[in-house]
């Protein structure tokens, strides 16, 4: 089954998965995962929960969008119109990392890959922020949430979220040239 998943990356990269057909990321190398403190190891967390589900051995992973609708399934989103709604749909959800993202010389990409048998460990967007450090347990998480969250990633097993949003973070191994189905430009929400 093609999935299309929707990623903001940098637009540097487009040149380097033209010259090179595809680009791998290496987590040991993310800005972002070292902007925060400790985000390192929760990135290293998904990375080895990936790998151990997937029978696979990456040193990285690219972070998607696609979409949980109102029937509890997971949907990908056709096109770029659909996707600027999703996000200002999730504004509240994803402001400032979405912000954050757009402050820099990025563009939203869109990936089209065969899934086949790959579980892209998909979480919702609020558990996967409320995972980031510092983490804080508030209502209605707590830290026997946490635990049951990351034994659910560990496992390859979705989770309801106790706090949906419907923004459904999912994760490919990388991209490549001929799974690139369009290019957009940046918008801030």
């Amino acid at each position: 089954m093609k999935v299309k998943f929707w990623t903001v990356q940098k637009l540097a990269l487009v040149t380097e998965i033209l010259q090179r057909g595809v680009y791998q990321p290496v987590f040991e190398y993310s800005d972002y995962a070292a902007s925060i403190e400790g985000l390192d190891k929760l990135y290293d967390y998904l990375l080895e929960s990936y790998n151990h589900v997937n029978g696979t051995n990456y040193p990285g992973l690219v972070f998607t969008f696609l979409e949980q609708g109102e029937d509890e399934n997971i949907y990908d989103l056709q096109d770029y119109q659909a996707f600027e709604k999703y996000i200002f749909k999730h504004a509240n959800e994803i402001k400032s990392m979405w912000n954050n993202l757009a402050s820099k010389e990025t563009i939203i990409m869109c990936v089209e890959k065969e899934l086949d048998e790959t579980n892209p460990l998909i979480i919702d967007i609020n558990d996967f922020q409320y995972m980031m450090p510092p983490v804080m347990n508030f209502p209605p998480y707590s830290a026997d949430y946490y635990d049951f969250l990351k034994r659910n990633m560990w496992d390859g097993v979705p989770v309801k979220s106790i706090f949906p949003s419907r923004a459904i973070q999912a994760h490919i191994p990388n991209i490549r040239a001929e799974e690139i189905v369009g290019l957009y430009p940046m918008f801030r929400v």
